[in-house]
């Protein structure tokens, strides 16, 4: 039989083990996050291939949207012109990435003509973006060039 102390003392070290291992899978987790590897939960029709972009809202500002249609379209009904595109990452979750990426830049958001997708993003932000290589283990295709987005 244990005694109180030494039931006490081997819960102890049971539960320090478990807390380690958490904060070891939440270190690791957030590491593959910043290395743009992300798995998030799916949103509304996915898997469904569609587009999440990133373009200029104004000269400080960016809008950060998703479409399952054309990028282009969506740039039209917003007023946006080409020179203004940044980059349209093609995913099978475009809404799952744009949530994220809403949530990441959460104290970054500017409500600007009543819209609650602008942001104010610095490079270090746009450049993490960029740098996105897999969603839910499925790499994503970072398209740069206008000319090339459907």
């Amino acid at each position: 039989m244990l005694t109180g102390q030494e039931l006490t003392l081997i819960l102890s070290h049971l539960l320090n083990n478990d807390l380690a291992t958490q904060r070891k899978k939440r270190r690791e987790r957030e590491l593959e996050i910043e290395q743009g590897y992300l798995v998030l939960p799916p949103r509304f029709n996915e898997p469904n291939l569609g587009y999440t972009y990133l373009v200029r809202h104004t000269f400080f500002y960016h809008k950060i949207g998703a479409t399952i249609h054309s990028v282009h379209n969506r740039m039209i009904a917003y007023y946006y012109s080409r020179d203004d595109f940044i980059v349209a990452i093609e995913t099978n979750y475009p809404f799952a990435l744009e949530r994220f990426l809403h949530r990441r830049y959460n104290r970054k958001k500017v409500e600007i003509d009543g819209r609650e997708e602008i942001f104010d993003l610095c490079e270090v932000d746009i450049g993490y973006i960029l740098g996105i290589k897999t969603v839910n283990g499925q790499p994503v295709k970072c398209i740069t060039d206008i000319e090339k987005v459907p």
